[in-house]
């Protein structure tokens, strides 16, 4: 998630498991945090499987404040901690299983956290495919409703359960929202012919 206007420029890596109570922590997931990016876009939230760890277990509504990982310091931290420290920052990359829900009620909080604690957040989809992003800013600004969208979008499955809730979201506070995922045809020309199909491509 990120916000215009913020001069730190930082990438915040987390690796961090989700849980109500302490378990037991790979340690193999530590990696850097607050390594420098200068020239990153604004602050934006990714649903990808990359720095951002999340259990296959956790409920938010358990027992007790929900608490991450904080591999860099070696402790537990509480929610509002993990969501100070992250928006301080210009890119949280957050790590899913697509098929748990609670790790999607997990970033669904993890938005609205951040999101009030930052005044303009752009959110980056990977379930979205980049052609699609005309349709999706239509959306965000009513220029097309939301059956005509999801006619089009080809969104996934969990769609409405799991990844509505944080386009909605963004749509109510006017946030971009990005479509970041490569088109199904030009992955599946690259698995086909290697990277060098780009090439071709961006020749013609």
């Amino acid at each position: 998630m990120a916000e215009h206007g913020n001069d730190s420029r930082k990438v915040l890596q987390w690796a961090s498991i989700w849980t109500a109570r302490p378990q037991r922590v790979n340690r193999s997931h530590r990696g850097p945090l607050g390594r420098s990016a200068a020239g990153e876009r604004p602050v934006t939230l990714r649903l990808l499987l990359l720095s951002l760890s999340l259990a296959a277990t956790p409920v938010l509504a358990q027992a007790g404040e929900a608490r991450a990982w904080d591999s860099r310091a070696g402790t537990w931290v509480t929610w509002g901690t993990m969501a100070d420290s992250l928006a301080r920052h210009d890119v949280v990359v957050v790590g899913e299983q697509h098929d748990d829900p609670a790790t999607h009620r997990a970033e669904a909080s993890l938005l609205d956290a951040i999101g009030r604690r930052r005044a303009r957040v752009l959110v980056s989809l990977e379930m979205f495919e980049r052609d699609v992003q005309p349709l999706l800013d239509d959306y965000g600004v009513g220029r097309v409703s939301e059956a005509a969208f999801l006619a089009r979008a080809r969104p996934w499955r969990n769609y409405a359960s799991d990844y509505r809730p944080l386009v909605e979201h963004a749509r109510a506070r006017r946030w971009p929202v990005v479509a970041a995922n490569v088109p199904r045809p030009l992955a599946s020309a690259v698995a086909r012919g290697g990277m060098a199909v780009l090439d071709t491509l961006a020749q013609a």
